[in-house]
């Protein structure tokens, strides 16, 4: 994984604004680099016109409960908001988990309730299987 950009980190900063948890960006980079270097981590971004609009980071692994099963979990996934009604978010989105499939082939991929893309997965025929609680 390149080192993380100065763009990117101003991306991260309005994705965090957005959040209702109230935490401050505070990313554990050197865990990111070692999940990258494990082979077990990537990261995609969406850019127009070479500007940076959105990004995700996947993170695999087999199922602990069941291995026969693997997921792919988006940590985190964000589009910048002017980019959100168009198709521009939609392929971003489609892009990346075509992607992440080819590569790990997961059983299931995981994008933890994202508020702000709700109509782009549902528009992707994406199934809600929950809700997280957080204490």
């Amino acid at each position: 994984m390149p080192p993380i950009s100065p763009e990117l980190i101003a991306l991260a900063r309005r994705n965090q604004a957005e959040t209702p948890l109230g935490e401050p960006l505070d990313p554990d980079l050197d865990r990111y680099y070692a999940l990258d270097r494990a082979g077990v981590c990537a990261a995609w971004t969406a850019r127009h016109k070479g500007a940076l609009v959105g990004y995700v980071i996947w993170i695999w692994s087999r199922g602990l409960h069941s291995q026969v099963t693997s997921f792919a979990d988006a940590d985190p996934i964000y589009l910048a908001p002017e980019w959100r009604d168009g198709l521009t978010g939609l392929l971003f989105i489609r892009e990346a988990i075509a992607a992440v499939r080819a590569l790990v082939s997961p059983t299931y991929i995981r994008i933890e309730e994202p508020g702000h893309l709700g109509v782009l997965m549902r528009r992707m025929k994406a199934r809600r299987i929950g809700t997280v609680w957080r204490l």
